[in-house]
C-alpha cells in the first residue's frame, strides 16, 4: 500500500456509510494512515513497561554531606533508579525521532494553543534545576525520588509525542489495549499480595529484583503481608495507578469492539479494585467519587438507560471492597476513619528547643527555659560543669543530683517528668569518601519519656539526631495547617512547613527531585510530637506542592493552566454531545482518569512509577480531541 506525503494542505480521510437511510460520517485518519507507525512502540514502552521495572541498584545517594541525613556512603533502590532510567532513555529517543521528522520533511509539525503552558511548565523545570543550588541532584535524582529534570521534560516531550504521532482511531485503541495489558499484570500482582501471595516474596520474584551486588537471599520487604505495592514503590503509588486507569477501562467496557476487549476491560478494573483495596489507598475513594461525577455528567443519558446493570455493579464493587477489608483486618476501613476524622491538635507540652554555644534553650507547658553549663577540656577530656537552669524571667530552678551522682532533677513542678543524666555520642560524618565516629561526652535531657542527647561540638552544642549526625534543631515557619497537622495520615504536618516555602520559590524553584534539601528537616521537636522523629521527609506527599517549590510557582501555575485547558475543552467537547465514533468515547475514557490522577494527586506526590502513564494519556487525551474536532468540522460541512 503506498505512502503519501504530507503537503500544506489539511488531508484527513473519512469513510461515509448508510444506515437505515441515514448518511453517517466516521473520522478515520489523516494523511498518515496508511504507514506504518512505529513511534507508537516508544509509547506503548511508556505505558506498559516502564511501571513493571523492577530490579535492585547499590548507589551513592551523596547525601552525607547534609547532618539530616544517614552517614552512608551507599544506598538500594528496587523500584525506582531503573525506571528514571528507562524513561529517560525514552525521552532521548522521542528527541531522535523529532530531529528525525524535521530533517526528512515526511511528518508536519502541528501545534495548539494548550500545549503553551505545558511547554512554559518544562521550560521553568529546566531553568530551576540549571539555576539551582543542588543541581546535580536534579541531573542525577535523589534518594526515595528518582524523578529527575530529563524526566520532567519527558512528561511534557511525550505530550507532545503522542499528539504528534497518533493519528487515528485504530491506533488510540492499540494503544489502550497494550495499557490495559500492562496494567492487568499490575492488577493480578497487587490482587495475590492482597490474598498475601507475593510474587516477590518467592524465588522467582527474588531472583527478578536481585543483582549481583544485592543477593536474593538478602531481600526484605517493608509492607506486611496483604498490603500491595506491586512494583510501584509505595502503595500509595498503587493507589494512584489504579484511579487514573479505573475509570478509564469502566468506561470502555460497554463501548469495547470485541468480547476479548470486554473481557480484557473488566479484569482490568476488577484487579485494580482488588489491588487498591489490598494498598489501603484512603484517596482512592475520593478520587473515584469524583471521577464517578464526571462520568454521571457525560454520560448521563447511557447511564440512566444501563441503570439495571449499573446498580448491581456499584453493590458489587462495595461487597468486593468488605470482602478485601475484612481479610485483612479491616485495616483499609480503619484507615480511612482516621484520615477523615479533622480535629485541631491540643498542642504539645514540648513545643521548641533550641542549640546554643553555652547551652540549650527549651520551651515547654508555654514556659521558657534556658539550661546552661560550662564545658572543660583541661584534663584532655570535655566536662560538663557548672549547670543552671532558669526561667524567662530570670528564675533559677533548683537542680539537684540522686544519690549515686547519676541523675540529675529539676526542681520545678513543670518539669516534674524531667531529668538529665551525662552520656556520650558517637557523632557519624563522612571526608574524602570515607565514613568516621568521633565520640563526645554529652548530657541526655530526658523528657516525657523521650531522649534528647546533646553535646558541644566545635564550641557549640548540637542534637545527636537519629542518624547520629550532629545537627543543629529549629523551629519552621507553618502556615495554613499550623494545629491540624493529623490531617491527611499526617500529612498536615508536612503541609503546613511546605507551604511558606512557596514564598522563596515564586519564580524558579529550588531545581527537580530537591525537596529533602529544601524542607526544614531540622525542626526536630515537631517532628517528634507529629510520628515523625525517626523518619526523613522526601517528598511533600502534593504534587502540587512539589511541583511549586520544586519548579517554582509559576511552573506549578502553568501546570494547572495545562490541565484546566485540557478538561474545559474535553468538557466542551463531550459535555452536551457524544458521538457515535469510538473516539467520542475514547476521549471520555481518558478524561475521566487523568481527572481521577489530579485529584489523587492532592495528596500524592508525582513519580516516575506512574508520571509517565499519567502524561502519555494526557497527549493521548488532546490527541483524541484533535481528531474529533476534526470530525465534528467535517460532520458541519456536509
Amino acid at each position: 500500500m503506498a505512502n503519501k506525503q504530507a503537503n500544506g494542505n489539511q488531508s484527513s480521510r473519512f469513510n461515509q456509510s448508510s444506515n437505515a437511510g441515514k448518511k453517517k460520517v466516521k473520522y478515520q485518519s489523516s494523511s498518515y494512515s496508511n504507514q506504518e507507525n512505529y513511534f507508537l512502540l516508544v509509547i506503548a514502552f511508556v505505558l506498559a513497561v516502564i511501571p513493571l521495572i523492577i530490579h535492585s541498584k547499590v548507589y551513592e545517594p551523596n547525601l552525607a554531606q547534609f547532618d539530616w541525613f544517614s552517614a552512608t556512603l551507599e544506598s538500594i533502590d528496587v523500584f525506582l533508579y531503573y525506571k528514571q532510567l528507562w524513561f529517560v532513555i525514552a525521552f532521548v529517543v522521542m528527541l531522535l525521532c523529532f530531529a528525525g521528522s524535521f530533517f526528512n520533511g515526511k511528518r508536519k509539525f502541528k501545534f495548539e494553543i494548550i500545549l503553551i503552558p505545558a511547554f512554559v511548565y518544562a521550560g521553568l523545570s529546566l531553568l530551576s534545576t540549571l539555576f539551582s543550588k543542588y543541581s546535580s541532584f536534579g541531573y542525577s535524582g535523589i534518594f526515595e525520588q528518582f524523578e529527575n529534570v530529563f524526566c520532567l521534560l519527558g512528561y511534557v516531550a511525550i505530550v507532545y509525542f503522542v499528539y504528534l504521532y497518533v493519528n487515528n482511531e485504530n491506533e488510540v485503541r492499540i494503544l489502550l489495549n497494550v495499557l490495559a495489558v500492562g496494567a492487568l499484570i499490575i492488577g493480578v500482582i497487587g490482587t495475590f499480595q492482597g490474598m498475601k501471595l507475593d510474587f516477590f516474596r518467592g524465588a522467582l520474584g527474588k531472583s527478578i529484583i536481585a543483582s549481583a551486588r544485592v543477593p536474593a537471599d538478602s531481600l526484605s520487604f517493608s509492607f506486611d503481608e496483604g498490603r500491595a505495592y506491586v512494583t510501584l514503590y509505595n502503595p500509595n503509588y498503587v493507589g494512584v495507578y489504579c484511579t487514573l486507569l479505573i475509570p478509564v477501562f469502566t468506561v470502555l467496557i460497554p463501548y469495547a469492539k470485541s468480547l476479548v476487549e470486554r473481557i480484557l476491560y473488566s479484569c482490568v478494573v476488577l484487579t485494580l479494585l482488588v489491588s487498591m483495596f489490598a494498598a489501603q489507598f484512603k484517596a482512592g475513594i475520593i478520587s473515584l467519587a469524583a471521577t464517578g461525577v464526571v462520568i454521571l455528567i457525560l454520560l448521563r443519558k447511557q447511564v440512566l438507560k444501563k441503570w439495571f446493570i449499573i446498580l448491581p455493579v456499584i453493590v458489587a464493587v462495595v461487597g468486593l471492597f468488605i470482602g478485601v477489608d475484612t481479610v485483612n483486618g479491616h485495616n483499609y476501613s480503619n484507615s480511612i476513619k482516621t484520615a477523615l476524622t479533622v480535629t485541631k491538635s491540643p498542642g504539645y507540652a514540648l513545643s521548641a528547643i533550641d542549640t546554643q554555644e553555652s547551652g540549650i534553650t527549651f520551651t515547654y507547658n508555654g514556659q521558657k527555659y534556658t539550661f546552661t553549663m560550662s564545658a572543660s577540656d583541661e584534663t584532655g577530656t570535655l566536662v560538663y560543669s557548672d549547670f543552671v537552669l532558669t526561667k524567662e524571667d530570670g528564675t533559677q530552678v533548683p537542680l539537684t543530683w540522686s544519690e549515686d551522682g547519676a541523675v540529675m532533677y529539676f526542681g520545678d513542678a513543670n518539669l516534674a517528668t524531667f531529668y538529665m543524666t551525662m552520656s556520650s555520642a558517637d557523632f557519624l560524618y563522612t571526608q574524602d569518601g570515607q565514613a568516621y565516629q568521633e565520640t563526645y561526652p554529652a548530657i541526655s535531657l530526658v523528657i516525657d519519656g523521650k531522649e534528647w542527647k546533646f553535646a558541644k561540638k566545635d564550641g557549640v552544642f548540637k542534637y545527636y539526631n537519629y542518624y547520629g549526625r550532629a545537627a543543629d534543631i529549629e523551629t519552621a515557619e507553618t502556615a495554613l495547617f499550623d494545629g491540624y497537622e493529623e490531617l491527611a495520615s499526617k500529612r498536615g504536618f508536612i503541609w503546613a512547613r511546605t507551604i511558606p516555602l512557596l514564598k522563596k520559590y515564586l519564580f524558579l524553584g529550588s531545581g527537580a527531585d530537591t525537596f529533602s534539601i529544601v524542607f526544614p528537616q531540622h525542626d526536630y521537636v515537631a517532628a517528634y510530637n507529629n510520628g515523625y522523629g525517626d523518619q526523613l521527609i522526601s517528598k511533600p506527599h502534593c504534587m502540587y506542592l512539589q511541583v511549586g517549590v520544586q519548579t517554582g510557582v509559576v511552573s506549578l501555575i502553568a501546570m494547572l493552566v495545562f490541565f484546566g485547558m485540557y478538561i474545559v475543552q474535553s468538557f466542551c467537547l463531550y459535555g452536551k454531545k457524544i458521538g457515535d465514533s469510538l473516539l467520542d468515547k475514547f476521549g471520555v475514557a481518558i478524561l475521566v482518569g487523568t481527572v481521577g490522577y489530579m485529584v489523587s494527586s492532592i495528596s500524592n506526590d508525582s513519580s516516575v512509577t506512574v508520571a509517565p502513564v499519567f502524561w502519555c494519556l494526557m497527549g493521548l487525551g488532546i490527541a483524541v480531541n484533535t481528531m474529533v474536532k476534526k470530525q465534528r468540522e467535517y460532520e458541519k460541512q456536509q
